[in-house]
């Protein structure tokens, strides 16, 4: 089998997942372009701020108010998270289409600011909420108005983070080349998990000054994307007939049906069911943790002798137990580690291969994880979950680029 598929004949459906290179990897790695790398860091500083966010915020959400949390019930969480899930799941149908009509730039830029509004509105929704209220709300456990006010921040997220994706990814998709997509895409998914790691690490020492300044860090971060931002100019991207001269609602009747086409949907509703058990990662793993995972065996073992050996000592904050967030954060560590090298093999295989390989795995883990309470255990589940991830994800990004018009 020769190392890259032939171009198919005019009108004929392209394979998806057959471009495999035989270059050398140094040589893969020096010949992607200057906006590869930048749009890379960007991304990377993007969810260093998400998820830095995303690993504590259950535990921030139903914390008590005389702790400093607005204490909403699970209902109101859950709510909450499914607004978020539908805003940042269903408007990239739309964004999409206006990133390819108007510029990848034009989108990344617009969706830094809305984030960092985002990030800001659910800092301080107490706060706003207590200014709305002259003050009825201080206090009361599930405000209505702090509610209120901290999901809009947290749909404002969801909208930067909608808008911000499919610019940021479409810059990278034109500036990788078909046999080079596999290995483009890992190291892509290995510095978007390099913030992932880093995000819990910033967030778990924020939380100990105050929560307040989790959100405000996170907003800090973000806006950092504006000083490489002017660092490349708008990529070129392939000439697709009549697209220049779509209007505003053209585009938006393109994109609501584009996600008709077969394969799409197709694979939509077959991948949909992993990102459903990827989230629980981020929306119950954390408060499943918090209240019933028993860590103080890893604490003893592993992370007391490693704080002794600095000449520091456990956190009593902590009482006794290795936070959640760092128990979690074993899924970007690896992801971050080994993303480069798995990408690196599942480049030799067809990408539906890889993902249907890599979501059994993880459906495994996410039965394992609701099977013991025991941390040791939970860390073997999480670092198993990872892999599948390593497996499907990275993969799933090669064979959208792949498909899409």
């Amino acid at each position: 089998m020769s190392g890259a598929s032939p171009e198919p004949k005019t009108g004929a459906v392209k394979p998806i997942g057959n471009e495999i290179s035989t270059e050398p990897l140094l040589t893969q790695l020096r010949d992607f372009p200057a906006p590869f790398w930048i749009a890379n860091v960007m991304e990377m500083l993007e969810r260093l701020a998400y998820y830095g966010l995303r690993t504590v915020l259950p535990v921030y959400m139903v914390l008590a108010v005389e702790e400093g949390g607005p204490q909403f019930d699970h209902i109101q969480k859950g709510a909450i998270y499914a607004a978020w899930a539908a805003v940042q799941s269903f408007l990239p149908v739309v964004t999409g289409g206006y990133a390819d009509r108007y510029g990848y730039k034009n989108t990344v830029g617009v969706s830094i600011a809305i984030k960092c509004i985002g990030y800001l509105v659910m800092a301080y929704a107490i706060d706003l909420a207590s200014m709305i209220t002259s003050g009825a709300s201080d206090g009361v456990a599930g405000d209505a108005t702090v509610y209120s006010m901290f999901m809009v921040g947290a749909l404002a997220l969801a909208a930067g983070t909608a808008i911000f994706k499919p610019g940021l990814q479409g810059i990278i998709a034109v500036n990788l080349p078909d046999h080079r997509s596999s290995l483009g895409w890992s190291v892509f998914y290995q510095l978007v998990n390099v913030g992932g790691f880093l995000g819990p690490i910033l967030a778990g020492v924020m939380r100990l000054m105050a929560w307040k300044w989790v959100f405000i860090s996170c907003a800090v971060i973000v806006t950092l994307n504006y000083l490489l931002f002017f660092a490349f100019d708008e990529p070129e991207k392939p000439e697709v007939e009549g697209d220049s001269n779509r209007s505003f609602l053209k585009v938006l009747w393109d994109s609501a049906i584009g996600i008709t086409e077969p394969r799409l949907m197709a694979f939509l509703v077959i991948f949909s069911g992993f990102w459903m058990m990827f989230y629980q990662l981020f929306d119950l793993l954390p408060n499943f943790i918090d209240d019933w995972v028993d860590s103080r065996d890893i604490v003893d073992s592993l992370v007391r002798p490693l704080f002794a050996a600095f000449g520091g000592s456990v956190p009593t904050e902590w009482h006794g137990h290795l936070p959640q967030e760092y128990m979690i954060n074993i899924n970007a560590g690896m992801c971050m580690l080994f993303a480069f090298y798995v990408g690196f093999l599942t480049g030799k295989f067809r990408s539906m291969t890889a993902m249907i390989a890599g979501i059994l795995v993880a459906a495994g883990a996410i039965w394992a994880l609701g099977a013991s309470s025991n941390g040791w255990w939970t860390l073997a589940a999480i670092a198993m979950f990872s892999l599948g991830e390593l497996m499907a994800s990275p993969t799933k990004m090669r064979y959208f680029a792949g498909i899409a018009p």
